[in-house]
């Protein structure tokens, strides 16, 4: 393809060799938005231990790159390996970041003719799958960005889409493969497996970067997932607004998604995963399994660090809320002008239904 010739001829004729390029591939819902808001945040603080994390674009994250290699267009995806290749080349420090969740779904060579002459150092996180495939469909539903009216229903379809990005074992080692084993730093995304017990701080390690003092930390939690109560109301919801194009459904789901968290923090005591039912937790972890050992044999000394046969879960199933907290996500939904006049309250009875 023309856009691989150019890059691999250097582009806008920057000279990139010894540049450090820390490419962070993900996966989805292993703290990345924290870590991306965390280095946009103190970019100049970066700068000064010579490291580089280009702002290009709106968001903290990479997500031109991402939208131009997704697209296919040869021609988009030449003006992003350009841009890319001439940041590097223009930074005056050794080491640059590039960073977004879904960089892993793209054939590695992409990133070895993007990063020709440059030091690659790929940086993955990755967390127990059934869980990171749940959560990543809570943050699609709060964005918007997928219909959903019924939780198991929704997840199971979901899960059919998307089950092949969970799988973590055949992406990395096409990283391997294209870089070489030195190069590939894989993580487990759990507090006590994380320098620092959290994504930021042991990405900050990973760079070489422990003492974190003079750093500015985030207001907000980043990219924060509902809880079940709060789901199950924007669920029931969706369910009432039947009728209206999907596109309106998903853009008021997310205007009461945003409501929901603007009102106060999710009870991570009642987490999503914990309502599925571990039956379909298990059919999803099968289609990992077969996967996992070489997954643990490549990077981490053997060590399981899944739970693939989820000992110890009860399957307890979603039974509806106690009086106060409804009534609180009630005066949510109320204040968040997500329905229409003539449904309005019939919607509202509907939730009734979910206090238990």
């Amino acid at each position: 393809m023309a856009w691989c010739e150019r890059a691999l001829t250097g582009g806008a004729g920057f000279e990139l060799m010894g540049k450090r390029v820390y490419l962070h591939i993900g996966w989805e819902k292993t703290g990345t938005s924290a870590i991306q808001v965390f280095c946009a945040r103190n970019q100049g603080w970066l700068d000064d231990r010579g490291v580089h994390y280009p702002l290009m674009g709106e968001l903290p994250q990479h997500a031109d790159l991402y939208w131009d290699l997704i697209s296919g267009d040869a021609s988009r995806v030449e003006r992003s390996s350009d841009a890319v290749r001439a940041e590097i080349g223009s930074c005056e420090h050794d080491a640059v970041i590039f960073s977004h969740e879904s960089l892993h779904l793209f054939e590695p060579k992409i990133f070895a003719e993007m990063f020709r002459g440059c030091d690659v150092r790929v940086i993955a996180y990755v967390r127990q799958p059934d869980v990171a495939l749940i959560s990543f469909f809570i943050t699609m539903v709060r964005y918007g960005l997928v219909g959903a009216e019924d939780l198991f229903r929704a997840v199971r379809g979901f899960a059919r889409e998307h089950v092949g990005r969970f799988a973590y074992t055949g992406a990395l080692m096409g990283f391997v493969d294209q870089f070489g084993r030195a190069s590939v730093t894989v993580r487990q995304y759990a507090p006590d497996a994380l320098v620092g017990g959290q994504a930021v701080t042991d990405f900050m390690h990973l760079l070489g970067i422990d003492d974190l003092g003079g750093s500015k930390w985030p207001e907000d939690r980043a990219n924060i997932s509902l809880d079940a109560d709060q789901l199950a109301v924007v669920l029931r919801v969706a369910r009432g607004l039947r009728g209206m194009p999907e596109a309106e459904v998903c853009a008021r789901t997310r205007r009461l998604c945003d409501a929901m968290l603007a009102a106060g923090e999710p009870d991570r005591a009642r987490c999503v995963e914990r309502f599925v039912p571990v039956s379909l937790r298990r059919g999803l972890l099968a289609c990992w399994r077969d996967s996992f050992g070489a997954l643990y044999d490549e990077f981490f000394d053997g060590r399981a660090i899944f739970d693939d046969g989820l000992a110890g879960l009860s399957g307890e199933l979603y039974v509806g809320m106690d009086a106060r907290r409804l009534e609180a996500l009630v005066g949510v939904v109320r204040g968040a002008d997500v329905l229409p006049e003539d449904q309005g309250e019939r919607v509202l009875a509907s939730l009734e239904g979910l206090r238990c």
